[in-house]
């Protein structure tokens, strides 16, 4: 009986700081249309793409507005170009902008940076 609880709560306490390590992991939410509507592509943290055109169900210069929460210690960088280049929107924190003004249909790429 007492190994079977302490399996239970080991068990237990490990999903628990699964689920706080995952609520940390922050993303970036892009939206094909103003206001936060419209198709949307997710970005989780650390997880770079260099180019919109593949494997984004062609995101490519569609952004119309954002939403993000970015963990302390990160920041998540959109840019007008393929291969991080071009101007660069940059987000730390929580946010959301319902208009990009003028990044509006030009994002190509997100890159997460680690501040150290």
């Amino acid at each position: 009986m007492k190994k079977s609880f302490f399996v239970l709560a080991l068990v237990i306490s490990m999903v628990v700081l699964s689920a706080a390590s995952w609520a940390k992991g922050g993303s970036v939410s892009i939206y094909e249309d103003k206001g936060l509507s419209g198709r949307v592509f997710k970005s989780r943290v650390g997880v770079n793409i260099a180019d919109f055109k593949y494997g984004t169900a062609s995101f490519n210069d569609k952004c119309s507005s954002v939403k993000y929460s970015i963990p302390s210690g990160w920041t998540a960088v959109l840019y007008t170009d393929s291969g991080y280049k071009g101007r660069e929107y940059p987000m730390s924190g929580s946010g959301s902008a319902a208009d990009m003004g003028s990044f509006e249909d030009k994002c190509s790429s997100i890159q997460w940076i680690k501040i150290r």
